[in-house]
């Protein structure tokens, strides 16, 4: 009797001490939102990622966690921004492109190893709509580290190295297109319903434009639109990773001038059709102009129109900006089209009839030596767009790439 007693002890101490070691394990990091001020480094395809938000959530024991990712971009960041007084805006901080082209925000399940009480670190693979990636990491209360590895655009379709389109006009006094333009490595489309106003006569934008790209106006005379453009793009990079990037000269009159790379993770792309696609920038990863230089020189308020603007551009900040494209052989058109242009056009069109904006327009292309002789035509061209944008039916602006 006694030794089963004993024996139904030892059983039932055994079974606790089962039982114990079932128990889930007390969570050992709570919830925490990780930024770049407050402990985040995050890296993609081995570049920083600035501007990232990182909220870990555990799960129902330390073995799993989700990681949720966006990036956020604060207008206090423009200088002057915070005095314009913009209506509308409910904050100065809007939601970003995020960090994995394509996804503004990204919720990442994550199985955590190497568990201590201050420490576990994580590792796997994923997939979005449009991306496949790795990914690996390390968190402990203060710190977290977020790498993206192997980020790839599941569609390639126009991945490769461009030149822009060099620049050619038809030079032949026999040819009917004499004067005309053969190659551009600018693209413009552009129809309305009325025309602007050149001595007198309505002429369709269009047109008035293509005279505009064969006029040496730029570089002393001795550039046009389009050959500075070639000048100034040096290349662009559609690359697999998601990332544009941009080739740029530093100064187009200097031949030894020398060429910048963007960096990566400034600009990114998604294919979203067989002729659409998604742009995205990364603002925190350019430097923003003074955006009161305007301002303080003329006695316009211009708080209204950019807060106007913002509140159409905010949505394409994270959500990317819409484009088309067209591929053919080793021909690629980029361009933004009229459901993006036409909107932000009608928030410019009310400064083209303010007197006092075109009267210092006019002054200032007076001073241009190279642009003087257009000044006594300017009020009337100017006072003709705001009609011009009204009837418009078709507007596409984009660049004429070449594979190398």
């Amino acid at each position: 009797m006694k030794i089963t007693k004993l024996l139904c002890a030892a059983l039932m101490v055994g079974a606790l001490a089962s039982c114990s070691d079932d128990e889930p394990k007390q969570r050992v990091f709570e919830e925490n939102t990780f930024t770049d001020k407050t402990g985040l480094t995050m890296m993609v395809n081995d570049a920083q990622m600035y501007g990232g938000i990182v909220k870990y959530t555990p799960g129902a024991d330390n073995t799993v966690a989700t990681l949720t990712v966006t990036t956020e971009f604060d207008l206090e960041m423009i200088p002057g921004i915070e005095g314009m007084g913009i209506e509308g805006l409910d904050s100065y901080k809007l939601a970003g492109p995020g960090v994995i082209p394509g996804s503004k925000e990204l919720v990442l399940p994550v199985r955590l190893t190497d568990v201590t009480e201050d420490h576990a670190s994580f590792s796997g693979s994923y997939e979005t709509q449009y991306c496949t990636f790795n990914y690996n990491g390390e968190i402990t209360k203060e710190n977290l580290i977020l790498n993206f590895t192997d980020v790839l655009l599941k569609n390639p379709s126009i991945v490769g190295d461009y030149k822009t389109l060099p620049f050619a006009i038809d030079e032949d006094t026999n040819s009917e297109n004499y004067g005309g333009v053969l190659a551009n490595p600018i693209y413009i489309n552009w129809e309305s319903g009325a025309g602007i106003n050149l001595l007198g006569s309505p002429v369709p934008p269009k047109v008035l434009l293509s005279l505009v790209m064969v006029m040496p106006l730029l570089n002393d005379n001795q550039l046009t639109v389009p050959q500075a453009l070639n000048e100034a793009l040096q290349g662009v990079s559609f690359a697999k990773t998601g990332d544009v990037i941009a080739k740029i000269k530093e100064d187009i009159a200097d031949p030894k001038a020398p060429v910048v790379t963007s960096p990566a993770n400034l600009a990114q792309y998604v294919l979203t059709g067989s002729n659409s696609m998604l742009f995205f920038l990364n603002p925190n990863a350019i430097a923003v102009a003074d955006a009161t230089r305007t301002r303080a020189d003329l006695n316009i308020d211009f708080s209204n129109l950019f807060g106007n603007a913002i509140a159409q551009l905010a949505p394409m900040l994270s959500d990317g900006v819409p484009m088309s494209y067209k591929a053919d052989g080793k021909n690629l058109t980029v361009y933004l089209g009229t459901e993006t242009l036409l909107p932000l056009l009608k928030q410019i069109s009310p400064l083209l009839e303010n007197e006092e904006l075109i009267n210092q327009l006019v002054e200032m292309v007076s001073a241009d030596p190279s642009m003087g002789m257009f000044a006594a035509f300017l009020p009337d061209i100017l006072k003709s767009v705001p009609e011009v944008i009204e009837k418009t039916t078709v507007l596409e602006v984009g660049i004429n790439l070449v594979k190398e």
